[in-house]
């Protein structure tokens, strides 16, 4: 396979990855280099398109359930992408001081509490992202959890 064949992917952090598709009717087509060249994108453009056009299709994004734990939300299999909307987690981190921590354990599941949680929301994390994980998916992701700081992410418990 050539490198123009070879599905187009950026790091995100830890071990996630962006990996950028086209969302046709019946399946996800992975987005190539060679793509991108038909297409007139500019991989440094890419991701900016690519939140573009998710706005477009999903909306800014919400949140379900009550602290300490709280459920971000897209929906069409797009929850994980929510990572990418940069000024939602601005908001909610001028909402819920002082460092965002989530969980993404599934294509479909970000979870959220905060650094300063004393009801337990790391601890109901944690257990929540090992629930996710005990089922054998093929759309699971990863067991880490992140902490957004200084509008970015970072690892901030890898999973043992």
């Amino acid at each position: 396979m050539s490198d123009d064949d070879i599905p187009f992917t950026e790091p995100l952090v830890g071990e996630l990855l962006i990996t950028y598709a086209f969302d046709l009717p019946d399946t996800f087509q992975m987005v190539r280099r060679a793509d991108l060249t038909e297409i007139n994108v500019i991989p440094s453009e890419l991701r900016k398109l690519a939140v573009e056009n998710l706005r477009s299709r999903v909306g800014q994004g919400g949140y379900q359930g009550d602290p300490p734990v709280l459920r971000i939300v897209l929906g069409d299999n797009y929850d994980a992408c929510a990572l990418l909307y940069d000024d939602l987690w601005t908001m909610l981190g001028d909402k819920i001081p002082p460092n965002l921590i989530v969980g993404v354990p599934h294509r479909d599941v970000v979870l959220l509490t905060t650094t300063a949680s004393t009801n337990g929301g790391l601890e109901q994390i944690r257990a929540m992202v090992n629930e996710f994980h005990a089922t054998d998916d093929v759309h699971g992701l990863t067991r880490d959890l992140f902490v957004r700081r200084d509008g970015r992410w970072e690892v901030f418990e890898k999973a043992s």
